[in-house]
């Protein structure tokens, strides 16, 4: 669903199609459903970061989020509608790692469906597009902007009570889906399956109609010249034709004329409907194709319908969507299985029980190792039905000509041009009919599973012969308790004018009723089949009903049969013993299946085994488990179930433990201990965010691993405490929990004799859009502190609050911006307010009002304290703030294999690993920037973290990281700050993101200086996923922007002015290949033979900040050709090295200059280097002389700039002929 794509996505092109390449996925700024805003960065090939900005809640919480990895595929789901999560929302809409894929516009594209008989009513935000009458939905949209007002109907969904949802927008709602997007998964092939017999017999698929719903149809191709009855285009790209290539592909291979040299289609004379549901680049979204399935199906009425395109997630409305449509008006859909290759991988809307569902096989019947497999792991049952030739296809190609291609997109058209012969030959079968009688006659594969190809190869001259047909193709009797008998029937229809006497067998563990059967001439009749489920297991058989005087006919038996199940019952309790809010997951560790659910959930529903639900009874065969949950304590004032801000968090539970009979779980967080971590070295504090991940990872045996966890973004936790349950330590498979902290100096301490006082600053997210706005104190200051009851005017009026701290009592009803703005009105310095009720209150009373002053909390015994005490005397506080914390502890502390019984860490700094980085500016002095770290475990393929502003750049700061040999860092800064928050207007203004070229461990006592954001940024590569070849597939990866330190960030042209622009160009010679002004990011094949490429990167930074790197452009040239591994291609780079501080200016005339070629490629000797310098931003131009330093370095004098910067042009070339030009404005300025 990610892929980046070439040829034809679900095709392998075997001769080269035109050069087109497709943008990848490497980068992607995501809004969830419920406003969040999710960026994701490559870090190489395989892993990426995961940052996570929350949106603002109604009632000023800040939710946590829970992350779950499986299958590499990272989810980040907001806790505050977890429980809606699958029955109300599709997971797939907190998939960050399919969304990352799936590059869309400022619009959420969904698709609703409805309970039935329900008024749709208008819901807030929501823009509907289209009308899906096959499944009660509709495909709808929401605007980015309105994500956040979308999210709270979400949220108040899954808090209220039944009669407040009834009577919410989206009470008609049953499900929300994502509208994911889609992709499309002969002259030997066609006599492969009997074709030419049906031609010589005269049926030629004359009088038949064929859908194909794809990328289009290229009817002025001569292969396809009037065989287009009707068209639509639902991609809204109103094109016509088939600008991309795959269905002109697929409808050649039904109905092609077999002109040019090409071979016939299977049904030449067949009409063709051009359903266009995948655009130009191949994909298309669920909306689009169900509306091609209906307007094929429904208004075209066409007989087969041939869709070489699926979802590798089965179930769904495209699977729903088929079954209704085919039970409305008896279509065949034609599916292909997918191109994933693996067991129990066949998506939507193959997995549709109604599907025919193709698998693939080569010239000699042998299964393509490409085509995927079953069963469906919702019943057990076989998935593909049949299989076809797949592999080498040379059909139609767009434009003329043809083009071999290989992929179950290839076998698909076969069987619908198959179907299509059938239904001229049998006209008054229906579509399931069909789908049985290519069943019943198909030719099985010598040692391919059944569950592989299904009844086999599809053989249209036996199923011309056959006389007799089965109502269906295949008995799937599903998934059965040990002891349980099930009976399913099986229609005969006799096509013949005479009575066929049947035979009837069926394998073990089957029983058929009656064993012969006598159907009349034209007439059907039926037997009982019965599955008695004796022993554990998979059964596969055939009931065989062998015709007097003719072929047997064949339909495959299916079922399977479930062990002993016992049930399994977990609650949660919270650390003061009411009930617990949470969620928890069962791991079996001896077969590695998964079941997750939410907490209180609804324990009352009946025990099942099924993946996701809300009831928390299980059932479960007997064998070995890892029971693991997380359970939130809420404040005492409130409901311990309901969401909101918690004042801390719980990992509980045993991870092995024996099941072998019905058990009771309880995780009860009273068993946890505290995580507790000492800093002697420095003074820190667990400022808001300090707790910062709760994560945990179980594997057992085989199968899938559980790697979950909770990301606390700041503010989502009052406390900033976390807990574990100590364990025993684990005999099977790998066991870890793993704590994140963050650990500054105190950013706001109040002294005072006789009181401890604890502040911290109101959440800034709900008076602020960016931390420069927020008021903090940076430094000392001593202030005589006030008791201003709760913030009145008559209150106010009657203290004198000039130049103190006011101290006010927290009251509902009142916004805290309110109270605190009154008394800096008033003069306040700065203002305390502590909560009425015991412990802490973080609500705010609302947001959208900036605050004047400092403004901090305390907890109501803190703040009865304070007040107490100052109706007997005049209390001096002694305030302290540290905005600019010169060191930062940042820890991930792990428990291997069992959790101990004290968990107190003691951190020295020296048996840390030392980081110290300088962050530059372009020349401003208080700057304030974004800066994340990630740590990947072995396991990790995307990691989540959150963007920490930085105050008071340029300045250097040291980190202190937690060392360990199986522990991968990467870190990224972004200039100027993101806002976290968009309650006012602010100008538009391109950012820059970079992330370092480190992913590493680090060594305990290691010393690591690095800078950022250093002078000149140029464009470039990253190095963890260079530009490199894989046979002819060239994938690129190009960085706008490498820094000094080498760190590296992408880019493209803003949609606003003062922005970035960008145009990139790839040319083969004089051609040009591929031009974007977008992330230049993608892959696309090349020609074999050896030929010259040549890469032209231009970019400029308008912005009104921008005062370096202002304009730049790199040009590239290098020879590449066909290699059988991996190549990285030799591109040559450049960094320079100008002696410059923090702000980016020289002081020395100095300048170095290093030259290298790609990670992972050949370094070449160099052959040329010459430099340019200007001093008035590239309006002239004048030679610098370079000594040789050896190793590829350099070295020049500047001279004197009137103007304050340097510019500089650079032209090299190695002993390959590899060459680079590198132009930038404005490279660094000098004193």
């Amino acid at each position: 669903m990610t892929a980046s794509l070439l040829s034809a996505p679900g095709a392998y092109a075997d001769t080269a199609p035109p050069v087109t390449f497709t943008t990848g996925s490497a980068s992607g700024d995501i809004t969830l459903i419920t406003g969040d805003q999710v960026q994701v960065r490559a870090v190489d090939g395989g892993h990426s970061t995961v940052t996570v900005t929350p949106a603002p809640r109604a009632d000023g919480s800040v939710p946590t989020f829970q992350v779950l990895e499986s299958g590499g595929d990272v989810s980040v789901i907001p806790d505050d509608v977890a429980t809606l999560v699958p029955e109300r929302l599709d997971s797939a809409l907190f998939n960050v790692t399919d969304l990352a894929g799936q590059a869309r516009g400022g619009a959420i594209p969904l698709i609703f469906t409805y309970a039935a008989n329900t008024t749709k009513a208008a819901i807030p935000a929501v823009k509907q597009l289209r009308t899906l009458e096959s499944i009660g939905g509709a495909g709808v949209t929401v605007a980015a902007a309105d994500a956040p007002a979308f999210g709270a109907e979400l949220a108040k969904l899954a808090t209220a009570a039944p009669q407040a949802r009834a009577a919410g927008p989206l009470a008609g709602v049953s499900k929300i889906w994502l509208d994911r997007k889609v992709k499309p998964v002969l002259q030997e092939s066609v006599p492969q399956i009997g074709a030419p017999e049906a031609w010589a017999a005269g049926y030629d698929g004359t009088g038949t109609t064929v859908a194909v719903l794809d990328t289009g149809v290229d009817g002025t191709h001569p292969d396809l010249a009037g065989k287009v009855a009707d068209q639509h285009d639902f991609t809204g790209e109103n094109a016509t034709g088939d600008p991309h290539g795959h269905g002109t592909h697929v409808a050649s291979t039904i109905a092609g004329a077999g002109s040019e040299g090409g071979g016939k289609g299977v049904a030449p004379g067949a009409k063709l409907l051009n359903g266009r549901v995948l655009d130009g680049e191949g994909y298309g979204q669920l909306s689009w194709i169900i509306d091609g399935m209906e307007w094929a199906a429904g208004e075209k009425h066409a007989e087969v319908v041939n869709m070489s395109l699926g979802s590798p997630e089965a179930g769904g409305p495209l699977t729903e969507a088929l079954s209704r449509l085919t039970a409305q008006y008896g279509t065949l859909f034609v599916v292909a299985a997918g191109n994933d290759g693996c067991d129990q991988c066949v998506g939507a809307p193959g997995d549709a029980p109604e599907a025919l569902t193709v698998g693939a096989v080569d010239k000699q019947d042998r299964l393509a190792e490409f085509s995927s497999r079953g069963p469906i792991v919702a019943d057990d049952s076989v998935k593909p039905d049949v299989t076809a030739p797949g592999v080498n296809i040379n059909a139609a190609k767009t434009g003329g000509g043809h083009v071999a291609m290989s992929g179950t997109s290839m076998a698909t058209p076969h069987v619908a041009g198959a179907a299509a012969l059938l239904r001229q030959a049998r006209p008054g079968l229906t579509g399931g009919e069909l789908k049985s009688l290519l069943m019943a006659t198909a030719q099985p594969g010598q040692d391919i599973p059944v569950d592989a190809q299904g009844a086999g190869r599809i053989d249209v001259a036996a199923a011309l012969r056959g006389t007799v047909v089965a109502s269906r193709g295949s008995a799937a009797f599903g998934k059965l308790p040990l002891g349980e008998a099930r009976s399913l029937t099986v229609g005969y229809h006799n096509l013949g004018q005479t009575p066929a006497e049947l035979t009837l067998t069926s394998g073990d563990g089957f029983t058929v009723e009656p064993a012969t059967l006598t159907v009349p001439a034209a007439g059907k009749a039926e037997v009982k089949v019965t599955i008695k489920a004796d022993k554990p297991g998979r059964l596969r058989q055939e009931l065989t009903a062998a015709v007097a005087g003719g072929a047997p006919v064949r339909t495959l038996l299916t079922g399977s049969v479930d062990e002993k199940r016992v049930e399994l019952r977990v609650r949660g309790i919270a650390r003061d013993g009411r009930t617990g809010r949470g969620g928890f997951t069962v791991l079996n560790l001896d077969e590695g299946t998964l079941v997750g659910r939410v907490l209180p959930g609804s324990p009352a529903e009946p025990c099942t085994d099924q993946k996701y639900g809300s009831g928390t009874c299980l059932l479960v065969k007997p064998g070995t488990y890892s029971v693991l949950g997380h359970i939130f304590t809420m404040p005492a004032t409130g409901d311990s179930t309901a969401s909101g801000k918690p004042l801390n968090e719980s990992l509980l539970g045993d991870p092995e433990m024996e099941i072998t009979e019905n058990t009771e779980v309880v995780l009860d967080a009273r068993k946890a201990v505290e995580v507790k971590v000492e800093t002697p070295d420095h003074k820190t504090k667990r400022n808001t965010g300090a707790a910062a991940a709760l994560m945990w990872y179980r594997s057992g045996e085989q199968g899938t691993a559980l790697r979950g966890g909770t990301t606390i973004s700041p503010g989502g936790q009052i406390e900033e405490r976390l807990f574990v349950q100590p364990t025993r330590k684990v005999t099977k498979g790998r066991f870890t929990v793993a704590t994140r902290w963050r650990l500054k100096a105190p950013e706001i301490a109040f002294s005072t004799l006789g009181l401890e006082l604890e502040p911290e600053y109101v959440d800034p997210v709900q008076f602020s859009d960016f931390a420069t706005e927020y008021p903090r104190l940076d430094g000392t200051q001593l202030l005589l502190a006030v008791d201003a009851g709760r913030g009145s005017a008559a209150e106010i009026k009657a203290r004198d609050l000039r130049g103190k701290l006011a101290v006010i009592r927290r009251t509902d009803g009142v916004p805290v911006s309110a109270q605190s703005n009154a008394a800096a009105a008033a003069g306040a310095k700065m203002v305390a307010v502590y909560s009425d009720r015991p412990g802490s209150d973080v609500t705010t009373g609302g947001n959208m009002v900036k605050l004047a002053v400092p403004t901090v909390r305390l907890t109501h015994e803190q703040g009865l304290k304070l007040v107490e005490r100052l109706r007997r005397l005049p209390v001096p506080i002694l305030a302290k703030g540290i905005v600019a914390s010169p060191y930062v502890y940042d820890l991930y502390l792990r428990e291997q294999g069992r959790v101990r019984d004290d968990l107190t860490y003691v951190v020295r700094a020296k048996s840390q690993a030392r980081i110290e980085t300088g962050y530059h500016s372009q020349l401003a002095d208080d700057v304030t920037i974004n800066e994340a770290r990630f740590v990947f475990e072995p396991w990790d393929t995307a990691v989540v973290s959150t963007n920490h502003p930085m105050a008071k750049t340029p300045r250097t700061r040291v980190d202190y990281v937690t060392p360990d040999p199986e522990l991968r860092w990467n870190s990224t800064a972004i200039t100027p700050e993101r806002h976290y928050n968009a309650m006012w207007p602010h100008p538009d203004t391109p950012r820059i993101a970079m992330s370092s070229p480190e992913f590493r461990a680090y060594e305990a006592g290691e010393k690591v200086g690095r800078t950022m954001f250093k002078q000149p940024l140029l464009p470039g590569v990253n190095p963890r996923n260079p530009i490199r070849r894989e046979g002819d597939r060239l994938r690129v990866s190009m960085q706008g922007f490498v820094d000094a330190d080498r760190n590296y960030g992408d880019t493209y042209t803003s949609m606003f002015e003062h922005g970035m622009k960008t145009d990139f160009r790839l040319y083969q010679g004089d051609t040009l290949l591929w031009q974007t002004d977008y992330l230049p990011s993608g892959s696309g094949t090349l020609a074999p033979e050896k030929s010259d490429y040549r890469i032209e990167y231009t970019l400029s930074n308008e912005a009104e900040w921008a005062k370096m790197s202002t304009r730049t452009k790199g040009v590239w040239t290098f020879g590449s050709e066909r290699a059988e591994e991996t190549t990285v291609i030799p591109l040559l780079l450049a960094t320079f090295d100008a002696p410059s501080d923090l702000k980016n200016q020289a002081r020395s005339h100095k300048l170095g200059l290093s030259l290298y070629h790609q990670e992972g490629a050949p370094q070449s000797a160099i052959k040329d280097v010459a430099l340019e310098v200007s001093y008035d931003d590239g309006a002239t131009w004048k030679p610098a002389r370079l000594r040789d330093k050896g190793k590829r370095t350099y070295e020049t004098t500047i001279d004197r700039s009137p103007s304050g910067f340097v510019s500089l042009r650079l032209k090299a070339s190695d002993v390959n002929g590899d060459t680079l030009s590198q132009e930038v404005i404005r490279a660094y300025a000098v004193r």
